[in-house]
């Protein structure tokens, strides 16, 4: 007895307590999180972006769905799931597809393991790791390829996700009746832009591609699309450009055009787009202040937004747009007859035109008269209507739309061509909804607060324990 009334056995007895309850503790926090990671819609989301959180728009699209949809991802579940970080928010994302609309069906099919699933959908190649989106009252379906969810690296590996966006308005546009057309003109050497027409998509427009030579503008085409030709247009397909914006008087039209400094002299369509007050100068700019530039490029410069109906969405999101390589876009007349113009873009008082023949001539835009982007407005005025209008934006660089700047995070040039094209074509299904990246990010310190915080670390740390543990000691030994 007198052993069980000692101190030691008391000391002894409460640390096997505390840590008896200790581990009580944590077998009963493994048990709870055992259960309820049973459940697909319990867990916390620690990401950066939240990506595995809805946006509100992503859930509203999601329960307003009126037609049954039925999603099959080719390829098994449980593999998809563990493939990469990113394919397990496809799967979450899906599931509260399904949780917000008992009208959307989600189902998994190794095309690989079940070849017959090819036989359902004629006509698409059925490629695993890919998703077949199908409206099963009308019938209709949509490969989603597994390239047009996520963003990737010039590696191959993946660096962020649009997924949410792409399953929410492939979803939006397999139950709506409305087609949004815009077409892309081929035939004189134009440049490609794979992650423009993937945007187009994204925001479910319709696209397709038109030779001018041998084809008329479909009717239906909102908005037609010109992206830097290396040959210039003839005469005959200038015609077919001035019809297509008149349209028969009704007007409604939009052409979208984008320069090249690669482009040759063509003389048509510079006479078509004086036409409409707007010119583009033989000229390229450069930034001499670094912080107007992108990647430390003088050519790489900083586009102001000028016009808030075209950079809404842009400033929203409190993203930057660059221009690299600009041909600056002049504005021959503001109002002349029934056309009116407009800069959209401005580069700041400290960038320059340089002339692309002699570079030891430039112009300063300290005069603010050097614009990435214009618009002239085609307009008539109709009794008890209003104004009917067609729209030409022209841009002083196909690059402001290339893969590079587009699917890059930090820049708002994807998320201003969206602005653009809701002006030009607008378009009552447009899904906007951010990107996200599962990745963290990285904190940049200077070399002072790291000195700082190695010093805090390695001396003032370990020398606050050691004090603390010689205090304990000392008092432990005076009781």
């Amino acid at each position: 007895m007198k052993f069980l009334n000692s101190r030691k056995f008391k000391i002894g007895a409460y640390g096997a307590t505390v840590t008896a309850v200790i581990l009580l503790i944590v077998v009963a926090l493994n048990y709870v999180s055992i259960l309820l990671t049973d459940r697909k819609d319990a867990f916390v989301d620690l990401t950066a972006d939240k990506a595995f959180e809805l946006s509100e728009e992503a859930r509203s699209i999601f329960a307003k769905l009126e037609d049954p949809i039925r999603v099959t991802v080719l390829f098994g579940e449980e593999e998809y799931e563990t493939l990469n970080p990113y394919c397990a928010q496809v799967v979450y994302i899906l599931d509260q597809a399904e949780k917000e609309n008992d009208k959307v069906t989600v189902c998994y099919i190794d095309p690989l393991e079940n070849p017959e699933i090819a036989a359902s959908y004629p006509g698409i190649a059925c490629t695993q790791g890919d998703m077949v989106m199908e409206n099963t009252e009308t019938g209709r379906f949509y490969e989603v390829p597994f390239s047009d969810l996520f963003f990737f690296t010039s590696s191959g590996s993946i660096s962020g996700s649009k997924a949410e966006a792409v399953i929410a308005s492939r979803m939006m546009s397999m139950t709506s009746g409305e087609s949004y057309n815009i077409s892309f003109t081929k035939g004189h050497n134009e440049d490609t832009t794979e992650e423009f027409t993937s945007l187009l998509g994204l925001n479910n427009y319709t696209v397709s591609t038109v030779s001018l030579v041998t084809e008329d503008i479909d009717e239906d085409t909102l908005c037609l699309v010109i992206v830097a030709p290396k040959v210039d247009f003839s005469t005959e397909e200038i015609l077919k450009l001035e019809n297509f914006m008149r349209n028969g008087g009704n007007y409604g039209k939009s052409i979208l055009y984008f320069t090249s400094i690669e482009q040759p002299d063509v003389p048509n369509l510079t006479a078509f787009l004086s036409n409409y007050g707007l010119a583009v100068t033989t000229e390229v700019i450069g930034e001499t202040d670094s912080r107007y530039t992108f990647g430390d490029s003088q050519f790489y410069a900083l586009s102001g937004y000028l016009e808030e109906n075209y950079s809404a969405k842009a400033l929203s999101a409190g993203l930057p747009s660059i221009s690299p390589y600009t041909r600056p876009v002049s504005i021959l007349f503001v109002n002349s007859s029934n056309v009116r113009t407009a800069p959209l873009m401005s580069f700041s008082p400290t960038s320059m035109a340089i002339d692309m023949v002699d570079s030891s001539k430039y112009r300063s835009g300290s005069d603010g008269d050097l614009y990435s982007a214009a618009v002239a407005e085609q307009y008539e005025y109709v009794s008890g209507e209003g104004e009917r209008i067609s729209r030409l934006v022209v841009f002083g660089t196909s690059y402001f739309v290339n893969d590079t700047m587009l699917s890059t995070e930090s820049l708002g040039n994807a998320e201003y061509m969206v602005g653009v094209m809701a002006q030009l074509a607008p378009n009552e299904t447009s899904v906007e909804i951010a990107a996200k990246s599962i990745l963290g990010g990285y904190m940049s310190i200077s070399s002072r607060t790291a000195s700082i915080l190695g010093i805090v670390f390695i001396a003032v740390v370990p020398l606050i324990i050691i004090a603390l543990g010689i205090f304990v000691y000392y008092r432990r030994r005076n009781k």
